[in-house]
């Protein structure tokens, strides 16, 4: 057997064995196979609540500002 031939059969060997690792899902794995989903088997969620206020706390007095880190902090 000549090198270039034997380099081709490793080539297709090594090939083959890479891809049948792959299995059935590949069209899974790349989003190729969607599937609806079950008309009867979707549950409705009850509607997020909102609190009543987004007010922030009033600071501290004397405490350093929340939003500024010291310099030892970076």
């Amino acid at each position: 057997m000549t090198r270039g031939r034997l380099l081709t059969l490793c080539c297709t060997a090594a090939l083959a064995a890479t891809l049948s690792g792959c299995g059935g899902g590949v069209k899974e794995t790349l989003g190729l196979n969607r599937q609806a989903p079950d008309e009867f088997q979707v549950v409705s969620r009850p509607p997020l609540a909102i609190p009543p206020e987004f007010k922030l706390r009033p600071p501290e007095p004397g405490a350093p500002p929340t939003g500024m880190g010291t310099a030892q902090d970076m």
